[in-house]
């Protein structure tokens, strides 16, 4: 297939931050606006009280002059001040926004310059394999889905259903992946209070449920990492809480009348 492929779907890049990743963000955002296949707009969500590791933006203030600067001057930006359920803001608000347009909607994360090929690459790949696209993850190893563990990997697999994709590299997703479930996805009662600070975990299990393969490569997508600390070194790193959280949520999920293959 042609590298260049057109895609006639509109192309929506989601990311969200925290209060002390403004430089960062600019600097990822920098990287997405030079992408070889440019995204048709990228939406910012960004929130006022704090929350985990965000101290919140007060008044709906950016402090950083580059970022402020950035988002004022480029027309294809929009920023969204919303609700603070942490680093579900980078899927869940512009997802139900889009809920019933035939689109692709890429997730980034703040702390990364991208390479600049990577939004072509997903949307190749899309259009050979028609799913979930992402190119930071690995393929579990398990005897039966619900004893997953985060930390048992084995060979990778191109395309699975079981695939685990982690937001740091991009991940691309369309809305009707997730109609089969209905509005689970945006069930607040359940991640908040089950998966709190892995919504890699939560967007995978729903994605089970809708029986939607993901797609998983090692292509290059990482520029520059910027260091900052994220979720997965100050929580998810430690005592294997993706894998307890996977756990507490599938078994919720299991209660509800949910069940996996």
């Amino acid at each position: 297939m042609n590298n260049l492929s057109p895609v006639k779907l509109p192309i929506y890049v989601s990311i969200t931050s925290i209060y002390k990743n403004q430089n960062p963000l600019y600097e990822t955002l920098k990287s997405i606006l030079i992408q070889t296949i440019p995204p048709d707009k990228i939406f910012i969500y960004l929130s006022e009280e704090p929350y985990i590791l965000d101290d919140g933006f007060i008044d709906k203030k950016i402090t950083d002059n580059n970022l402020l600067n950035l988002i004022n001057n480029t027309p294809n930006i929009e920023l969204n001040w919303v609700k603070n359920i942490g680093s579900y803001r980078k899927l869940l608000p512009l997802l139900k926004d889009k809920w019933k347009e035939d689109c692709i909607i890429i997730t980034f994360d703040d702390d990364t310059i991208y390479n600049n090929n990577l939004i072509k690459n997903l949307i190749n790949d899309y259009n050979n394999n028609k799913c979930v696209i992402g190119y930071s993850g690995f393929t579990p190893t398990f005897r039966e889905f619900k004893d997953f563990n985060y930390l048992k990997r084995g060979l990778t697999h191109n395309v699975s259903l079981y695939n685990f994709l982690t937001g740091k590299g991009g991940i691309l997703y369309k809305p009707d992946f997730f109609h089969k479930t209905e509005n689970l996805i945006f069930n607040e009662e359940i991640f908040l209070n089950t998966c709190d600070k892995q919504d890699d975990v939560w967007f995978y299990l729903i994605r089970i449920l809708n029986n939607i393969k993901c797609y998983l490569s090692q292509k290059d997508w990482l520029s520059k990492n910027i260091i900052t600390r994220g979720l997965y070194d100050n929580y998810n790193s430690k005592n294997n809480n993706n894998t307890i959280a996977f756990k507490n949520t599938i078994l919720k999920l299991s209660e509800l009348g949910y069940k996996f293959i």
